[in-house]
């Protein structure tokens, strides 16, 4: 099975365990709330700061070791915030003309300011601003404060119109959610939607503090992917199908930094001159150089 279609089954299913985590009562959130928490980066160190545990503790090193090892898969298919912006992507190019995603350069002088500021002020005890941009609580506020109330209000709705045909059905108690909350969820959630419908993962390499800090640390990551400058012909499909914006078929090189690791690419070339392996950034050849392969294309 290719790696592209690996992780959007493994996405789906995680996802679809949030869903009934969030909404399927109390006996499956009890259940799943342990292993689920214990895979998402800032309710495992907020846990761990709090009161720790070693269902917690192991869930850190696990997300900071795949990182170390193969890059962000975490933002590939264990993120919920992630797979819902694909799901946008993914709805956006079948209602409409699909949109070719180009090489955008890194905005670094945006996530690292954030990353540095979202630290500091959770050190000091001030959460709002880790809070207003950690995916699982996007995630999650979402989910419980916009889908849960229009889904109540839909199902009441509809029950109202089956009395028309002598049907009944009890009202659900549409859920209370202050105004303020509402719209800031309601905000976040427009805004993200439109970044990934308009260029695919930005806000994952922009606004998203996980992002940046595991891109740092995948940076560094043993297995990595990476263009074969020999057999490369520059023609662009990886790029136009890479979400994160990182493939630079000029440069021929891929920001580690910002891959999300959706493995699109490598299905999209024809050469099969994209891989993901051990050490694979290694690829370029001594005599390799940007403006000779710009003069042969």
């Amino acid at each position: 099975m290719k790696l592209a279609r690996i992780r959007i089954t493994f996405s789906s299913i995680i996802f679809i365990l949030f869903l009934l985590l969030l909404f399927g009562g109390e006996k499956a959130a009890s259940f799943l709330s342990p292993f689920l928490f214990a895979g998402q980066f800032v309710p495992t160190l907020i846990h761990l700061c709090t009161k720790p545990e070693t269902l917690f503790a192991l869930g850190l090193i696990f997300l900071l070791g795949l990182s170390l090892i193969f890059g962000r898969l975490y933002c590939s298919f264990l993120c919920p915030l992630g797979t819902l912006q694909d799901i946008f992507i993914a709805l956006s190019d079948k209602t409409g003309p699909r949109r070719n995603h180009t090489f955008r350069k890194p905005q670094n002088w945006i996530r690292y300011p954030i990353l540095v500021l979202t630290f500091l002020t959770a050190v000091c005890g001030i959460m709002s601003l880790l809070s207003l941009l950690d995916p699982y609580s996007i995630f999650a506020r979402t989910m419980t404060h916009l889908l849960e109330p229009l889904t109540v209000w839909t199902y009441n709705a509809a029950g109202g119109l089956l009395h028309f045909f002598d049907i009944y059905v009890f009202d659900k108690k549409l859920p209370s959610v202050p105004p303020v909350i509402f719209s800031v969820t309601l905000g976040s959630i427009l805004i993200i939607g439109g970044m990934s419908v308009l260029s695919g993962r930005l806000y994952c390499n922009t606004l998203c503090p996980v992002g940046t800090l595991l891109g740092l640390i995948a940076r560094v990551s043993f297995f990595k992917l990476a263009l074969n400058r020999t057999s490369c012909n520059s023609c662009g499909r990886c790029a136009n199908v890479c979400k994160a914006g990182c493939i630079n078929t000029q440069e021929m090189t891929v920001d580690q930094s910002r891959c999300i690791n959706c493995f699109n690419c490598l299905e999209a070339c024809p050469q099969s001159s994209i891989c993901y392996s051990f050490a694979s950034g290694k690829l370029r050849p001594s005599n390799w150089s940007p403006a000779r392969r710009g003069f042969i294309t």
